[in-house]
């Protein structure tokens, strides 16, 4: 026979043992006393008490009449157990095998990310701790929600957060708001902060979740700036090309639904799909889908596998390991859950601020260092046969005329401050 099966052949004896032991205590060899329980009455027990016609009214449990020595006034016989409470009918059984199941408590969860994921390059390990405050035991819930995280480059990461969640017995679905804090440093150039906050809905067959990004404080932050000399013609004015390389952190909303998979959900197998939106208002937008996977290995080992796609951060994947203490000593092996124990289970959020390197490319305008004006240009092509009749009107800046070099010079130009006729000879 299997240890577990031992294990579990023992618990039943032993809880049956307390059963019947529990019941029997209800009968006690006290005079007067009549408990619900498990042993049969004899007839000593099962004789009512009478009142004696002859005497007071006081009761015996024979019917007999009271004793005649206890003077002018007879005793009461004794009542109150009658009124006693009985172990086997009203009191929970006192260190028995069996008990309800209860809240959880403190949870310690250790967590490795591999690979490069959305917003960010580096693998991290993440250290998570999560305590309940329980409203209503196993039904209304108050987690607080402590990570730090080191990636392996060293650089600190740090989550902070409150999760409410309640279960509702009637849909067998869990309810769930929370809000978070992060901090990051994105690639290792600076830090940066955001606050976070979701929604949940979660069931047996279908979950629902709903997360949104907001950076705080700065969300770009310049990493260099180079200045191309040559010149380029924009309009009628001469500019020089700036190439700027950004580090921004991008804010927005991030939805996925799913449940476990056909047959294989039985096997504590879920697939999910979502869509998220970034912005940064000195980089690109950006639309993107998800996909995400998840085995439940045991009670408290999960692996969650992701990936995304947009035309900003191109695509990622990257793998997820948790795994909790205390670890309830993992009695399910590729098992789902049942809603009502998902209550414990941590907020599927991205803890990475979603950071990105952009290029910039601004066009710096060519400065008359004279008057501190922009050069204004006026470019004239020679081999036009035809008049030209242009109207030109010049507000506080001045004209220049740059021929281009590979074609021959005018030989006449006529410029004038309202309108500029050139008759080609």
């Amino acid at each position: 026979m299997k240890p577990t099966r031992i294990l579990a052949s023992a618990t039943l004896l032993v809880s049956s043992i307390a059963l019947i032991t529990a019941a029997g205590i209800s009968v006690s060899d006290e005079p007067g006393v009549v408990r619900m329980g498990a042993q049969s009455a004899s007839a000593d027990f099962a004789a009512s008490p009478t009142p004696d016609p002859g005497t007071s009214g006081v009761a015996t449990l024979d019917g007999g009449p009271a004793d005649s020595g206890m003077g002018m006034y007879p005793q009461p016989a004794p009542y109150a157990p009658y009124f006693e409470r009985s172990y086997g009918a009203t009191q929970q059984i006192p260190h028995s095998a069996y008990q309800p199941a209860q809240p959880f408590g403190p949870i310690m969860m250790f967590e490795t990310n591999i690979g490069d994921g959305l917003g960010y390059e580096q693998s991290y390990q993440r250290l998570n701790a999560r305590i309940p405050y329980h409203i209503i035991p196993n039904t209304n819930v108050l987690i607080g929600d402590i990570s730090a995280s080191v990636t392996n480059n060293g650089d600190p990461l740090a989550n902070v957060g409150l999760n409410m969640r309640n279960y509702d017995a009637s849909r067998n679905r869990i309810f769930g708001v929370n809000g978070y804090f992060d901090y990051d440093q994105g690639f290792g150039n600076g830090d940066w902060y955001q606050a976070g906050a979701g929604f949940e809905s979660l069931g047996k067959y279908l979950d629902f979740r709903l997360n949104g990004y907001l950076v705080t404080g700065g969300d770009s932050q310049l990493l260099s700036s180079t200045i191309n000399n040559n010149l380029a013609l924009i309009g009628n004015g001469a500019f020089k090309t700036r190439t700027q390389l950004l580090e921004n952190a991008y804010s927005g909303l991030q939805a996925e639904t799913g449940g476990p998979l056909p047959v294989l959900g039985d096997y504590g197998i879920n697939m999910y799909a979502g869509a998220y939106y970034l912005h940064n208002d000195a980089g690109k937008d950006a639309l993107g889908y998800q996909m995400r996977w998840q085995a439940l290995v045991t009670e408290s080992l999960r692996v969650n596998t992701y990936l995304t796609t947009d035309r900003t951060f191109g695509m990622n994947s990257w793998v997820s390991l948790q795994y909790d203490l205390p670890n309830y000593k993992n009695r399910r092996v590729m098992r789902p859950s049942t809603v009502r124990e998902r209550l414990r289970d941590p907020v599927v959020r991205d803890n990475r601020i979603h950071v990105h390197r952009d290029t910039r490319i601004l066009h710096d305008a060519v400065v008359n260092t004279a008057t501190g004006v922009g050069y204004k240009l006026l470019y004239v092509d020679p081999n036009r046969t035809t008049a030209v009749q242009v109207r030109l009107r010049i507000h506080m800046a001045h004209w220049h005329l740059l021929p281009s070099p590979t074609i021959a010079p005018l030989t006449s130009f006529a410029l004038f401050r309202e309108q500029t006729t050139r008759q080609p000879t």
